[in-house]
């Protein structure tokens, strides 16, 4: 009976063996393909068939020899799960291979996976004998869009693999066909991303978070709400999905940073599976990210691919250096310029006179210059009038080249500066960062109360922005302004104050302020924020690569620029100059007439004084 019983085992195991290596080698090959770094061998045993158990054995002795670390898990047996889930603890992401048994079992414990989210990330290649046993599995397990289970059923020359998934729980299981693996040629997968297999949701709702007057659902809308509602309708459309609002009461609004009950409560719908995602564009830096993650538009970070980021700069109000003062033509060149040009002529004026005293002495010079008259003619020579002073020395001819040549700089530059002043606006910026505002303390600098940019501060470990924020916003709270538009209009109302917001809002708003605004390009901040989504959410992973691909593809740049129509927003508005306008001379244009009028005026005063003067001439000619 024992011969029978090792003969039979050992038939067994040589018919199989060339199907064991195969299986090996596939195993090998995918898992190399999709990057597992682990192996958990699933089968099912009663531990009646002993055939199957010396089976598994032989399969967990030449799988160790030539792949990844591998643990052995009964999936009908208690303690063999505890061990898996313990060395899957260990493993980031595992590649689960079920080899033989009950497909039943396997769809049972598939179920149980499912719903306790522990294996999410995991891999999984299931081996069925034929096309009865696949549809077997397909009709008793439970999946989700984000699943990568994959059956290998054998062909003639290998095996040939099937992906399965399903959007929604009451969908139908989806069944594309994913490649094959042959000996001589390997493994061969469809080229399509995962992103591209799985780009229809077929229908499914997604129950986003919303303000019951949430700007998201009205027609008026500002720009950033605008640019995330056109972003989400082309999810809509290229994944086949709609979105259910989850409406939230107006009067969280206000608690949001403050109280943190509008993060809390946005948490709680998150975590307890009422909601989907969030569309309130929530900061990154206010939630936990062991609850939830985030999915947005631009940036990446340790926990998503995906987020917008929102840059913030100080905003002031634009002084002007123009045409407002008589005293402007002078400003062109620097007092220093000025002093150097007096202190030339003076040291020049007694050069020329030392010159001329020795001159006159030893009978070279007949003329005797006074200090006076050399500084009104070196005053008529750096004006470029010419002067009378006669050049009879070579000396002082050359004393004379170089006053020419320091007129002639000083003409050029004057003109250059006073030309340039004149086409164009120069503004003076009183500091150029947060610790130049800091360090002036003439200033005072605010933020939305309710916004985003306010959680920089609140919730920052920049030991320089908490500092920033005791001395400048902790103690006027209450000042803060609670709209963008007033904090902004405070910005042109009170001549010392800054005010942080992102150029897309000001953008927005610039038409309905008094005031030019300029902002500091030395200093730059950015808000994280996000459609948050829970970390367990099936959908987070596609929503995050399509999001991903927009961008690549240029969408987004194309909504920015077409849509909302933002090209001239993003444009470099933060010279210190442009150019004048035609009123911008008005102060020139009264000196032309000014001019005119005095002309026309003494034509008239010369006119009149000459015929009193030739009727008094005649008068006394008549009398004699």
């Amino acid at each position: 009976m024992f011969a029978v019983s090792f003969s039979c085992i050992l038939f067994l195991l040589i018919r199989l063996s060339t199907a064991d290596y195969m299986m090996q080698l596939v195993i090998k090959a995918f898992s190399e393909y999709n990057s597992v770094h682990c192996h958990i061998l699933l089968f099912s045993s009663a531990g009646i068939f002993y055939e199957q158990r010396a089976l598994v054995d032989f399969y967990k002795a030449t799988i160790l020899n030539n792949y990844a670390p591998t643990v052995m898990e009964n999936i009908i047996d208690e303690s063999g799960k505890s061990n898996t889930f313990d060395r899957q603890n260990q493993c980031v992401r595992p590649l689960r291979s079920f080899i033989m048994g009950n497909v039943s079992n396997i769809a049972k414990y598939m179920v149980i996976a499912e719903r306790s989210k522990n294996t999410l990330k995991d891999t999984w290649l299931l081996f069925v004998k034929d096309s009865y046993e696949q549809e077997l599995i397909i009709s008793q397990v439970e999946l989700s869009i984000r699943s990568e289970v994959y059956i290998a059923r054998r062909t003639v020359d290998g095996y040939e693999f099937w992906e399965i998934y399903q959007t929604a729980k009451r969908e139908s299981i989806s069944v594309i066909y994913y490649g094959n693996w042959t000996i001589d040629a390997g493994l061969t997968v469809t080229e399509l991303s995962i992103l591209e297999r799985r780009h229809n949701f077929r229908g499914a709702v997604l129950r986003a978070i919303m303000f019951e007057t949430d700007r998201y659902t009205e027609i008026k809308e500002s720009l950033q709400t605008r640019l995330m509602k056109c972003v989400w309708n082309l999810l809509e459309k290229k994944l086949n999905f709609t979105t259910k609002p989850v409406v939230l009461a107006d009067n969280y609004w206000e608690h949001r940073v403050h109280n943190n009950k509008w993060n809390d409560i946005i948490v709680g719908l998150l975590a307890e599976n009422k909601a989907d995602v969030s569309m309130i564009a929530p900061s990154v830096e206010s939630f936990s990210p062991h609850i939830i993650d985030q999915s947005g538009l631009l940036d990446k970070t340790e926990y998503v691919y995906n987020r917008r980021m929102s840059v913030y700069r100080i905003f002031l109000k634009k002084w002007e250096v123009g045409l407002d003062s008589w005293f402007h033509f002078f400003d062109p060149l620097r007092p220093n310029v000025w002093y150097l040009t007096v202190f030339m002529t003076v040291m020049l004026s007694v050069m020329i006179l030392l010159i001329n005293r020795v001159a006159c002495k030893v009978g070279l010079m007949k003329s005797r210059y006074y200090y006076s008259d050399v500084c009104i003619a070196l005053h008529r020579m750096l004006c470029l009038q010419g002067g009378d002073i006669q050049q009879e020395m070579s000396s002082m001819s050359l004393l004379f080249v170089f006053i020419n040549f320091w007129a002639y700089l000083i003409q050029i530059m004057y003109s250059a500066a006073l030309a340039s002043s004149m086409a164009i606006k120069h503004y003076e910026v009183p500091f150029h960062s947060f610790k130049e505002l800091l360090a002036d303390g003439n200033y005072e600098f605010g933020v939305h109360r309710y916004s985003l940019e306010y959680a920089l501060f609140y919730k920052t470990n920049d030991t320089f922005l908490m500092k920033l924020n005791t001395a400048m916003m902790e103690q006027n709270v209450s000042k803060l302004p609670t709209t963008y538009l007033q904090g902004l209009q405070r910005v042109c109302s009170e001549n010392k104050y800054a005010f942080m917001a992102s150029k897309l809002q000001v953008f927005e708003l610039q038409s309905q302020l008094p005031c030019e605004l300029h902002y500091l390009t030395d200093e730059e901040y950015t808000v994280n924020s996000a459609y948050a989504m829970s970390k367990h959410n099936e959908y987070l992973p596609l929503i995050n690569g399509w999001l991903c691909k927009l961008k690549e593809t240029g969408l987004i740049s194309k909504i920015n620029r077409n849509v909302l129509g933002l090209g001239q927003h993003f444009s470099d508005d933060s010279r210190s100059f442009r150019s004048r306008e035609l009123q911008d001379t008005i102060i020139l244009q009264l000196l032309f007439i000014v001019g005119i009028v005095l002309s026309i005026v003494t034509l008239f005063a010369e006119r009149t004084y000459n015929r009193m003067r030739r009727n008094g001439v005649k008068a006394r000619s008549g009398h004699n």
